[in-house]
């Protein structure tokens, strides 16, 4: 039997960082005849197992030298006392029949269990040209989304068309938003039904698709003698809604209609109107040969709210009424020429009788009464006075 092995990891399997040095194999035989049948496994040795532990490492494996070379105390050079024995010689020459012996590995030790859900060793060859053992995984990597994506949105792009009549547009390529989201890589494996159990988590990437831009055809094709110029739409500072600032402008047919487009955004100002003259978005403008060019008309957002006009403010006291009160009645006398000693009076009573039940503050002001009396007595005799004088 030839015992040559070729070792190797199957491309692109996924070993984990602390199970690379802990794959502990055990090879032993099985022996069937030419059609398969009347299978014995483990084969012995004259009643003794073959039997051979080696941990696995990529290249040639010759478990046929297992003389002295193992370290586990249960190691007894099975496979070399079996060759050299003549134990697996493929032809009998006591029976006169051909045998088959099939080389089977394992994963032995205490992380055997771990090691079956996690790999599978694959062996293939024959007892006459070698073995190729290879190692496989049966882990795979997936990644979580951690929370929402961010969307990117698509741009739009015109392109002059020249096949196209001037005026008419034609959509080119659909436009499609993209995205960014933050994912966690993991390492998992399936179970019979399809669950997965996370054994390792690797690290948290961006995964960023990009949006594809929407292309709209711009017609530039003109009629036979028919006139063509620009007009242009400048921003002035704004922003439009596919995010860029830049002074947009198309080529159309002289007098052909223009609508006029949606309103940039620029922060803290509002926009107020198209300017050449006051157009707002979605007016329509002929064209006239000269062309012409559009610009944003922006008014200042004031931050600060404005006081209210219509407040009053309420008298000090009820002594500022009642001298306003008094002042009044007595211009009235004055410019009536028709002095009366009541008009303070009457005064007086209207602010106590507008304030009744109240205690008017203590100025002075209650004063008002006998000062008015007295000062119209004197005025009655000095009129009188003067009379007298003027008839004798």
């Amino acid at each position: 039997m030839n015992t040559q092995v070729n070792a190797s990891i199957e491309e692109n399997a996924i070993i984990l960082d602390e199970d690379r040095n802990s794959f502990l194999i055990n090879f032993t035989v099985k022996r069937t005849d030419k059609n398969g049948e009347n299978e014995e496994h483990p084969f012995k040795n004259k009643g003794h197992e073959i039997s051979y532990y080696m941990d696995f490492s990529e290249g040639p494996m010759d478990i046929w030298d297992d003389l002295y070379r193992g370290t586990n105390s249960i190691q007894d050079e099975s496979f070399n006392k079996a060759l050299y024995g003549n134990g697996l010689d493929i032809f009998s020459y006591v029976s006169g029949r051909y045998q088959i012996f099939h080389l089977i590995s394992q994963f032995t030790g205490g992380n055997a269990v771990e090691l079956n859900k996690r790999y599978s060793l694959d062996m293939s060859g024959n007892d006459l040209d070698g073995w190729n053992l290879v190692l496989k995984s049966n882990i795979k990597e997936r990644t979580e989304p951690l929370g929402d994506p961010e969307v990117i949105k698509f741009k739009t792009v015109y392109e002059n068309d020249p096949t196209l009549p001037v005026g008419q547009e034609k959509v080119k390529q659909e436009g499609k938003d993209g995205s960014k989201q933050q994912v966690q890589k993991q390492y998992v494996i399936y179970d019979a039904q399809g669950r997965a159990e996370v054994l390792k988590e690797i690290e948290i990437t961006t995964e960023t698709v990009d949006p594809v831009d929407e292309i709209i055809l711009r017609g530039t094709k003109t009629e036979p003698g028919q006139a063509k110029t620009k007009v242009s739409v400048d921003p002035n500072g704004g922003t439009w809604a596919d995010g860029t600032t830049d002074i947009k402008t198309s080529i159309v047919a002289v007098g052909s209609d223009f609508i006029l487009p949606a309103a940039p955004v620029r922060e803290g100002y509002t926009f107020l109107y198209w300017r050449g003259s006051e157009y707002q978005p979605g007016d329509s403008y002929t064209v006239p040969a000269e062309g012409h060019t559009f610009t944003a008309e922006w008014g200042k957002k004031d931050p600060s709210p404005k006081p209210d006009n219509n407040e009053t403010v309420a008298p000090d006291n009820k002594t500022h009424i009642d001298r306003n009160i008094n002042d009044k009645y007595a211009r009235d006398d004055y410019y009536n020429e028709k002095p009366s000693a009541n008009a303070a009076q009457l005064a007086n009573k209207q602010v106590l009788s507008k304030y009744k039940g109240t205690a008017l503050p203590k100025t002075g002001d209650t004063l008002n009464l006998p000062l008015y009396v007295g000062a119209f007595g004197l005025v009655l005799l000095s009129a009188g006075a003067l009379r007298l004088r003027r008839n004798n």
